[in-house]
């Protein structure tokens, strides 16, 4: 059995139309202004072990820890220090007067 949903009514109940076309087994058709645009329908047994077992040799142990590179110390012997930059350099600005 096939059921036709309009995009807008499955953007809105997405999670209750996946459900239904997994107990029910059946295909969903969704449309856009009355053209069909995509299909819903269950995996077949056959797929969801295939799936599964790619998940299985696709997982990789987690790391028991992560270290986080620190900021300090990122830009040493990149930047070089040239003087003050806050100092006056003798000239007297407009602002100042």
């Amino acid at each position: 059995m096939t059921t036709v949903v309009p995009i807008s009514h499955f953007k809105s109940h997405c999670f209750e139309i996946i459900d239904t076309a997994m107990i029910h087994n059946q295909e969903i058709i969704i449309t856009k202004r009355s053209h069909p645009i995509a299909t819903v329908s269950p995996l077949h047994t056959s797929h969801k072990i295939a799936i599964q077992k790619a998940n299985i040799a696709n997982s990789r142990p987690k790391p028991t820890s992560l270290k986080k590179a620190s900021i300090i110390g990122a830009w040493k012997g990149r930047i070089k220090i040239m003087g003050d930059i806050v100092e006056t350099i003798g000239v007297e600005w407009d602002a100042n007067k």
